[in-house]
């Protein structure tokens, strides 16, 4: 893919980089974090590679709502974005902060109020409840 040729390129991409965090997310809080023991030398590492992987899904979430209004991303890219991050909201807003889920969910707010397409909205308003739902 060239860029120059195609300024979606590196969108294309998203869909695939966001069900793979939340995987990734979810195998990490399910399995990893409740083995862990506080008395491991390792724990507070691993919980703050945790804490950076959360703020750095934070920061792709931020970054999601951007290319939603950017008009070169043709409607069904950006449905296929929305769908993705509708698949794995709640289990990534599971690895936020407060604050950066309160970031995320103004961020798709304005999305959302911006948007034209119907599908787009409605999936935008799934994505927020589960995001509002996590906490």
């Amino acid at each position: 893919m060239n860029v120059e040729e195609d300024p979606t390129a590196v969108v294309r991409w998203m869909p695939a980089l966001l069900r793979g965090q939340g995987h990734l997310i979810r195998l990490v809080l399910d399995e990893l974090v409740p083995v862990l023991s506080p008395d491991d030398p390792t724990y507070d590492e691993r919980m703050g590679g945790i804490r950076r992987m959360g703020h750095g899904t934070s920061e792709m979430v931020l970054g999601l709502c951007e290319m939603l209004s950017d008009p070169r991303v043709p409607a069904p890219l950006r449905r296929e974005l929305v769908a993705a991050l509708c698949d794995h909201a709640s289990t990534i807003a599971r690895i936020w902060l407060p604050e950066e889920r309160s970031q995320a969910l103004s961020a798709l707010r304005i999305a959302r109020e911006a948007e034209q397409d119907p599908e787009v909205a409605a999936a935008l308003d799934e994505v927020r409840a589960a995001i509002a739902s996590n906490h």
